[in-house]
């Protein structure tokens, strides 16, 4: 396989009229493509692509849509002809959707119907829809290049901290990643994988795209979040893709369920969970206490049988990225016996680094490296110490590298030579690994420094303290001063702020005391729209500080900071 195309052409060749991608059609109905039906709609659109567009190798082509299934068949249409896909967040706000084309010097832009209008304001280019690829021009027959290590995909950056920035994967990123994910998780082609993971995001497109086709499962499409909230259950997934934000809505809806019927249904739930922290340590071995095993076989062919129904009946797992899960979060799914496996890693890594899988699986932990960073197959990891040293019995940043290390930032080589220094990718985040388990505490651009010289994470404290109820986003100040603060955002402009304050302080109260917020300032809502959220809806700190700039000082002279 010299080009990702080769992992479809291999897929259809080996699973022929297997059910690839399971899609909505008309009003309510749905329909399905096989690997091979896929085969050939993307060899009609690659011929499409090559007479009315000229797209050649190197070419790169943009593509904004919410999710669907015509950016897969597009996207290996494009690497048939070794060109380039630029997935864009159809979320981002009109400065960086101008910035992203411009700078990705995009040959053909294709976009989903309801953006033509915005993205037409963004760019020179002629916006093309989805449908013009529709089009009978026969079948493009010519053999994908050898384009293993050539640019198959720039992805921007979130740009938490300043431009995006186009990361560049080749096929050799893409296809080692998801190969070795493969390796880990244990999908196969009866396997079918939902999830509402954007595309344009590294994750998806690592584990979905290239994964999930490699092992020949089965994708299954939503229209839109209504439709997955409501639908998801008669798909009847066996994998479910997701972030933590989505896990938690999970939970919301299925404790508003079993509330809808009756106390004695929820006091048994209640001591359903009860038995599940009894059940399974942090490891997620199972207590061989015969009287609490057969408490629980009680409770899995009553309860916990009618909760995965909720689900479909056939959920076996969720695989969670992009954001740390907490811990109780996570030991909620754990004890309904609907596990979630969270992975790490991160763009400019194609993604993924390390993963929780069954069987091997620590609570809190990101899980243990996948294959590529096995020095065996020419990768590796290590820590920096602030001391400059590398050990992998250091506590520090994590560094890695390998087949899956990005090319670099398109037209960013200076940025390029700072984050890639002899090899090693700077991954910018902070941890430790124990007994091959990776645990990761913050991004070492954002720690802060206090007065006293003691340093905080902000991430931990911002993950239990956005577990709230009444909290829709903070963000955790406090460098220089003698205490960390909490910038928040209320679900509800109406609660009050001491029992906000009261909340936050019963979060936090197993933390250190100079890892406590000392106050609460209460700010206008966090969005995309005004850059204080990116897409992937992670707080960009940055921007929150220079919108509110005036408030925050304000506030930290009241507390005497400054």
């Amino acid at each position: 396989m010299n080009n990702l195309y080769d992992i479809l052409k291999f897929s259809a060749n080996e699973a022929g009229e297997h059910t690839f991608l399971d899609i909505p059609h008309g009003d309510e109905g749905r329909t399905t493509l096989s690997y091979q039906s896929t085969l050939d709609k993307l060899n009609q659109q690659a011929q499409v692509l090559r007479l009315e567009y000229n797209i050649n190798r190197g070419d790169r082509i943009a593509i904004i849509a919410p999710k669907c299934y015509e950016q897969i068949v597009l996207y290996y249409a494009i690497w048939q002809l070794g060109a380039i896909i630029v997935p864009v967040s159809e979320g981002l706000g009109s400065d960086e959707i101008t910035f992203i084309l411009a700078d990705a010097e995009a040959k053909v832009i294709f976009a989903h119907e309801q953006f033509i209008e915005k993205v037409s304001n963004c760019t020179e280019v002629e916006i093309q829809s989805f449908s013009k690829l529709e089009q009978e021009l026969g079948l493009y027959t010519e053999e994908a290049p050898d384009a293993y290590d050539e640019t198959a995909a720039l992805i921007y950056t979130s740009g938490s901290t300043g431009r995006p920035k186009g990361v560049m994967l080749s096929h050799r990123n893409l296809m080692v990643n998801g190969i070795s994910s493969a390796d880990k998780l244990p999908v196969t082609p009866e396997d079918r994988v939902a999830s509402l993971l954007p595309y344009w995001h590294s994750f998806a497109l690592s584990t979905e795209v290239v994964m999930s086709c490699f092992l020949k499962a089965t994708l299954v499409f939503a229209r839109d979040m209504r439709d997955f909230s409501k639908n998801l259950a008669s798909w009847k997934p066996t994998i479910v893709m997701a972030v933590p934000r989505m896990l938690a809505m999970y939970r919301d809806q299925i404790f508003k369920g079993i509330e809808s019927k009756g106390e004695t249904v929820s006091s048994i739930f209640n001591d359903c969970l009860v038995t599940g922290e009894q059940f399974f340590n942090s490891n997620g071995l199972k207590n061989p206490d015969p009287i609490l095993r057969l408490k629980r076989l009680k409770q899995e062919n009553s309860i916990l049988k009618q909760i995965g129904l909720m689900m479909g009946g056939e959920l076996r797992f969720f695989v969670s990225g992009g954001a740390p899960i907490a811990a109780d979060l996570q030991d909620f799914f754990r004890d309904i016996n609907i596990p979630v496996y969270q992975g790490y890693g991160l763009s400019e890594s194609s993604p993924v680094i390390s993963c929780n899988t069954p069987g091997f699986s620590r609570t809190g932990s990101s899980g243990t490296m996948l294959s590529w960073l096995d020095p065996a197959y020419g990768g590796d990891w290590t820590f920096l110490n602030s001391a400059g040293e590398k050990s992998k019995d250091f506590e520090g940043e994590l560094l890695v590298k390998g087949d899956c290390v990005m090319q670099g930032y398109w037209k960013y080589s200076d940025t390029s030579a700072k984050t890639l220094e002899n090899g090693w990718l700077h991954t910018g985040d902070m941890g430790k690994v124990v007994d091959g388990f990776l645990y990761l505490n913050g991004r070492a651009s954002n720690l802060i420094v206090l007065r006293g010289g003691e340093k905080v994470h902000p991430e931990h404290i911002e993950d239990l303290i956005c577990e709230l109820d009444e909290i829709a986003e903070v963000m955790i100040i406090g460098d220089d001063c003698k205490n960390i603060y909490a910038l928040i955002n209320k679900a509800d402009e109406e609660i009050d702020d001491k029992l906000i304050a009261k909340k936050i302080s019963e979060a936090c109260c197993d933390l250190a005391i100079f890892q406590k917020p000392k106050g609460i300032l209460s700010l206008a809502p966090f969005s995309p729209e005004d850059g204080t959220l990116t897409p992937t809806l992670k707080i960009r700190r940055k921007n929150i500080w220079k919108r509110s700039e005036n408030e925050i000082n304000a506030f930290l002279k009241a507390h005497k900071e400054i």
